[in-house]
Formats: C-alpha cells, structure tokens, sequence
C-alpha cells in the first residue's frame, strides 16, 4: 500500500523538481501540506503528488500540471530555496551583512558600473507642486500619485538600453525614496536618508531591512510590475503597479496586520499561553507561516539575528523572541519578514507605516530588475483563462 505522506524529499524526487518548486506548489494550493508530529519539517500528500505527476490536473492547452502549478515567466534574479535566497547567486544572508541597497539594486540590474555615480534627480515645478499638495497623504499612496507624474516629466527615461534602464531606475528609486519621506531627491545613501528623517533609528539595520526586502522572485506585486511593463509601459509604470499591489492585506499590507497583533502578544504575560489562546479560537497569527517556506521564512532570522546585538536583554525583544518560539512549536509556523520589520520598527520606535516603506523601497529594486528582464524578452505577458462557465 502507498503512503498517504511524502516528506519533501520525496515529494520532490517523485516530481522531479527542486523542493523550492515543490513548495511553490504547496503555495499555490496544487500539494497539501502538514505538520510533522514533534518536528519542524512538513509532510506533504502523497494523492496530489500522483495526481500532479498523471497529469490529472492540466493547462487548457493539455499540458501536465495545474494552471497555477508551475513559475510562469523565467527570471535569472532570484534564487528560493529551502534553506535561503540568492540574488545572482549571491547569498542575501551575506549581503545584509554591509552592502547597501544600492550596491544590490547594481547587482539585480546587472548594471556593467554603478548607476548610482550621476547627481539625483531635480524635479520640475508641477512634480514639486504635487508633492507639496500631498504631503500629509499616505506615503504610499502618495507615491502611486506621484510616480506618473515624476516619470511623464523624465524624458530620459525613453532610453530602454541596459544601461538607460539601470539609470532610470536609479532616478526612480531615488524619487521614490524622496517621495515616501517627504523630501528631494539626495546623493546620499538611501539607509542614510531614512536614518535621518527616524532619528530614533539604526541606519545598519535599515540597511539590511532594505536589502533583505529587495526581491523575492514573482509574488504578486512583482508579477504586477513585470505584466504591466510587459505593454511597452516605464519602469514608472511598472513600480506604480507594484505599489498598487501591495495595498491588500495578503501581501505588503501584512506589515499593518501584524503591527494590530504585536503590542497585545507583546504585553501578555506568557507568550506560549497567548499563542495558545489565539489557537484555540482560530484566531489568524499574521507574520508566522509563509507558504513559500514551510521550514521557515530565511529572511526573518537574518534581521532577527542583527537585531540581537542591539537589543537583547531588553523585555519587548525577548517578549518577542518567546513569541517566535511559541508559534514555531505550537503552529508549525516560524516568523516572516513581515514579523522582523515590524518588531524593528517596534524597537527603533519607528513611525506606523515604517515597515511597509521599508518594504516598499527595498522591493522597487525587484521591480525594476523583474521590469528590465521583462523588457529584454520583449514578450506580451497574456496568461489565457479556463472557461468554467455555462455552456449552450
């Protein structure tokens, strides 16, 4: 008789895929997915594996997987893998360490030198016009009102070489990053910037929020940039969308759903118990458990273990540490990045949207770098639908 369970391993030998494919099966709800009894691994059904692999759930066009099964554009960007990412082959773990935000946006662009040498961008009359206008506005909704405007003004943003497009999205990302904290754009580093405008805040760890947030293959703001861009659009266009995007709640509003939930857990007198209770209820715990990662999301431990040296010893922090603790042992579901920036931002007393502009930079050099591949495909982005409806 055949196992009801595969572990990941075989799961992934019997697909014949990498375990990141299979846990973007899992994420995309084609394989079923449970907790291993007293470990932190997952099991996964074996019926959807077969079901999977006999081709039972198929394309329009008959091909063997689901519509949603496999990645559905090639991207030379970034890596997911069980155990961490790569941007170019090149560790995150490692580039948070000390390189700047910049330096990474040079290596996801592939940019031949650095596209960040020329002065920042000087914005015309009616670009500061608006920005004045908006200044007490969301920050990233001002940014999607700002953005058109600032790149119907930059004419030379029609240049759609490599190396026009790594300039242009240098200009943008600095716009950008003017945009969202209510200045012009500067020379100076864009951790340095920030750490200007949060006084209270460590530009180290900024930086490493910026660059952990960078990119992370095709979610859906990324796919959002890479489909509009995919029309002849800007890059402006493309970030506008991936703006657009990250409004909802599953993606980079997540960042608001766990700033709701921290300050209760934060305060309870034992962290297991509140984890516990919120179980008990089927209470959501938004910022642990991502689907991509059934292990653990990697980018969590790399803030998390930055913010060690800083801040342990501290009672929020430790409270946080528990909490952690508690929903890795009790749901199977390890903290998310979303978790790890809004505890920054909950140590460096950061001002309410902090996590998500810091989501929202970091991940505009993806953006760009997602946009500037789509560009060279040169290809339509125009998935087809499955008619599920009435037939005469």
């Amino acid at each position: 008789m055949k196992t009801a369970f595969l572990t990941a391993e075989e799961a992934a030998a019997e697909l014949n895929v990498s375990r990141a494919t299979l846990y973007a099966y899992v994420s995309r709800g084609l394989i079923r997915s449970e907790p291993r009894a007293r470990s932190r691994k997952r099991l996964y059904r074996a019926e959807d594996v077969r079901r999977l692999i006999d081709g039972r759930v198929r394309e329009p066009g008959g091909d063997r997987a689901s519509r949603a099964s496999l990645p559905v554009l090639e991207s030379a960007i970034t890596d997911i893998g069980p155990q961490g990412f790569r941007y170019r082959g090149r560790e995150v773990a490692g580039l948070a360490q000390a390189a700047s935000l910049e330096t990474v946006a040079g290596l996801v662009w592939s940019a031949s030198e650095d596209p960040f040498a020329g002065p920042p961008p000087i914005w015309p009359a009616p670009v500061v016009d608006l920005c004045a206008s908006l200044a007490t506005t969301d920050p990233i909704v001002r940014a999607q009102a700002q953005l058109p405007v600032i790149g119907a003004e930059d004419r030379t943003a029609l240049n759609r070489a490599p190396a026009g497009l790594a300039d242009t999205g240098a200009r943008l990302l600095r716009s950008l990053t003017a945009v969202i904290i209510g200045s012009k754009p500067k020379q100076d580093t864009i951790h340095a910037q920030l750490a200007t405008v949060w006084p209270t805040a460590d530009a180290a760890l900024l930086r490493a929020a910026l660059v952990v947030s960078a990119d992370h293959e095709l979610n859906a703001s990324t796919f959002a940039a890479r489909v509009v861009t995919s029309t002849g659009a800007s890059l402006y266009a493309g970030v506008t969308a991936g703006l657009a995007a990250l409004g909802g709640p599953r993606h980079g509003g997540m960042t608001d759903r766990v700033a709701a939930l921290l300050p209760d857990l934060l305060a309870a007198p034992d962290a297991e118990q509140a984890i516990a209770e919120r179980l008990t209820r089927g209470d959501p715990l938004p910022g642990f458990g991502h689907p991509i990662y059934p292990e653990g999301d990697p980018r969590a431990p790399i803030l998390i273990d930055l913010m060690r040296p800083h801040f342990t010893g501290q009672p929020r922090f430790d409270q946080a540490l528990e909490i952690a603790r508690a929903a890795t042992e009790l749901a199977a579901s390890p903290p998310t990045i979303d978790f790890a920036l809004t505890l920054m931002a909950e140590m460096l007393d950061l001002p309410p949207r902090a996590p998500l502009c810091l989501f929202a930079i970091g991940r505009a050099v993806g953006w760009v770098g997602h946009a500037m591949e789509q560009i060279a495909d040169g290809a339509l982005i125009r998935p087809r639908a499955r008619y599920i409806g009435l037939h005469p």
